[in-house]
């Protein structure tokens, strides 16, 4: 299997009809939605929460399949980099992003608790 010659939804939802399983199968082995899923199986990147999720729930759903989960994440970080003109080290980047608010929250309350 090689991820970057197909669609990542076409080999992901191959990969689960081989198995015999459902997405609600999925869905309960990997506790992503099912909604999720099916917007993974048509590579609807955009209805997925992030990029950082996409590749998260992407791996989660190879995992489930006994497929590469890493070719399947370099997969998803192609089409996200072609789909939006951002490369794979914004999505690295995103991850970092996210964490600011919750430190900048804890030395406000450290801050207020000192007084």
């Amino acid at each position: 299997m090689d991820g970057r010659n197909g669609q990542v939804g076409t080999i992901l939802s191959e990969a689960r009809l081989r198995q015999g399983l459902t997405l609600a199968d999925i869905a309960s082995s990997t506790k992503v939605s099912t909604r999720y899923l099916e917007a993974l199986e048509h590579d609807a990147f955009s209805e997925l929460p992030s990029k950082i999720h996409a590749l998260g729930f992407a791996r989660a759903f190879a995992n489930c399949v006994c497929i590469d989960a890493d070719e399947i994440a370099d997969a998803v970080r192609a089409r996200l980099g072609k789909s939006d003109g951002q490369g794979a080290s914004d999505i690295r980047h995103e991850r970092k992003r996210r964490g600011r608010p919750v430190a900048n929250m804890i030395g406000a309350a450290r801050s207020f608790l000192s007084l």
